[in-house]
């Protein structure tokens, strides 16, 4: 289901993964709820959603989106996501396009879904940390949605794939001493979203240095890839992490708007989170 990533988010994704695919860096990060860790909020049976993905070819003296090839990375990221939360003992069910052709009522829910969480997605992306807070909500119609599908929670994914052409790679490493300054990669985000009431109970980053060669011609191995790194801290079915009382006392206490000051400290450290990654790789940071 290949739409446009709204301009701002793609925008803030190229400008922060560009400088740590230059650093040579993978990251897998995982933002959770103390009731997901607990599986008190965590669901157990879960639809993915066609995901959205676009993917860039990076030349000399432009950039091209790749709307076919970054159709085949929906593809396969759906169906290496199914793979990986099966494993871990979680009931999946795919959401096509096909299924959502022939029911006019599935169509529309998921449109609205996907829309209420792109504006989610592009505040998750400043602040993953405050997702711990449980400020993000898919809306009521991802509660609807999930009554339809007789499910009890949602996967809505976003990927950006970014391809040097070789020319490009070349001429980067001549004006960087030899060290490419932007390294082709793959990034996958994960949202889990609870169907009772809709918040927004996890998320998941995961990125990994690719070559657009792979991202054009072995979408289902890079996308394999993409999606065990993205999913490494997801919690099997059956685990139950402790959340002590001081956690979820912290918790709650960022998540009060009165609290402005604690979530600035949040959004902080999740950049530098970001910066300290690209410094070990020699390169300078870049804020979005």
């Amino acid at each position: 289901m290949t739409r446009r990533i709204p301009r701002n988010a793609a925008r803030l994704l190229i400008l922060t993964v560009v400088t740590l695919a230059a650093a040579g860096s993978v990251l897998a990060r995982s933002y959770m709820t103390p009731g997901f860790r607990a599986k008190t909020t965590r669901p157990v049976t879960v639809a993915i959603l066609p995901p959205h993905a676009e993917l860039i070819k990076s030349k000399v003296v432009m950039t091209d989106q790749m709307l076919g090839e970054a159709a085949a990375l929906e593809r396969e990221a759906a169906l290496a996501l199914k793979t990986e939360l099966e494993t871990r003992g979680y009931r999946v069910r795919l959401v096509t396009p096909e299924e959502m052709t022939r029911n006019a009522r599935l169509r529309q829910l998921v449109v609205r879904v996907n829309d209420r969480w792109a504006e989610e997605w592009s505040k998750i992306v400043r602040r993953p940390r405050t997702v711990r807070q449980s400020r993000f909500n898919g809306g009521e119609d991802s509660v609807r949605l999930c009554s339809l599908l007789k499910v009890n929670g949602l996967a809505l994914t976003r990927i950006i794939g970014f391809g040097n052409t070789k020319g490009k790679a070349f001429l980067s490493g001549m004006a960087n001493m030899g060290t490419p300054a932007v390294r082709s990669y793959a990034r996958l985000d994960l949202g889990i979203v609870n169907g009772r009431q809709g918040q927004v109970e996890a998320f998941f980053i995961g990125i990994e240095s690719s070559s657009l060669g792979q991202l054009t011609k072995k979408p289902a191995k890079i996308m394999g890839e993409v999606a065990r790194k993205t999913v490494t801290r997801y919690p099997g079915a059956d685990e139950v992490e402790i959340v002590d009382d001081e956690e979820s006392e912290k918790a709650v206490a960022a998540s009060n708007p009165k609290k402005g000051k604690n979530a600035e400290s949040d959004d902080d450290a999740a950049i530098q989170d970001f910066e300290m990654l690209l410094k070990k790789g020699g390169a300078p940071a870049s804020k979005p």
